[in-house]
């Protein structure tokens, strides 16, 4: 019955290590850079049909408005998966090509997830199409915009109360509505930094309250 749950959420907000990044990696990066994970999509069951290059299109196209509005800044790619099928890395080198800029960085799938959460904690905001590095961004109160594909995603920002920073990318793909979509919507939605100051908390005493009612069940 609905009375005798408890609501709980990811248990990475329980833990956000402060680690040092290792010197090879902080030499390849500016002082002031943006983190920009996309999501190439077209492995994703719902998604199978999607036309790639309309996809990759979007991403160039975002890359070329981020890297015009903010020149100063390095734009640094954060690989999430790697296997046969899904291989971010190789995908984010292809986008760095396709978008003819200098100023995009990415880094190894190598890079464990505590260095990259450090990463993206100094980092100016975080624009991202995977689940993980929102939660990076929450904890550590960096300003974000989540390209939302399912319901992880969704359901996360929901319980923030967080939702009105997402682009919703499921709708916008499967309703054919890339063509009209204009990547200067992604910034529009980026979240305010007392904003997700503010969700950080909430998260944080949500997975300490559920965790102790885990412990106080064994």
């Amino acid at each position: 019955m609905r009375e005798n749950c408890q609501k709980t959420i990811d248990s990475a907000f329980l833990e956000c290590k402060d680690v040092s990044i290792p010197a090879d990696f902080k030499n390849k990066l500016s002082e002031d850079y943006i983190v920009f994970v996309p999501n190439e999509l077209t492995w994703h069951y719902k998604f199978k049909d999607i036309k790639q290059d309309s996809l990759d299109n979007i991403y160039i196209n975002f890359l070329k408005l981020m890297s015009l509005n903010y020149p100063k800044y390095q734009i640094v790619m954060l690989p999430q998966l790697y296997n046969q099928k899904i291989n971010d890395y190789q995908y984010f080198i292809k986008l760095k090509k396709l978008s003819g800029l200098n100023n995009i960085i990415v880094f190894p799938d190598t890079t464990n997830s505590d260095i990259q959460q450090n990463i993206i904690k100094n980092s100016k905001f975080v624009i991202d199409g995977r689940y993980h590095s929102i939660i990076f961004a929450i904890n550590n109160s960096v300003p974000f915009v989540s390209l939302s594909y399912e319901h992880k995603m969704r359901g996360l920002l929901s319980d923030l109360h967080m939702s009105k920073y997402q682009i919703d990318f499921e709708n916008l793909l499967l309703n054919e509505e890339m063509n009209k979509f204009k990547p200067s919507e992604i910034l529009d939605k980026l979240s305010s930094i007392s904003e997700v100051k503010r969700a950080n908390k909430e998260a944080k005493e949500i997975a300490s309250q559920s965790f102790s009612v885990m412990l106080d069940c064994i």
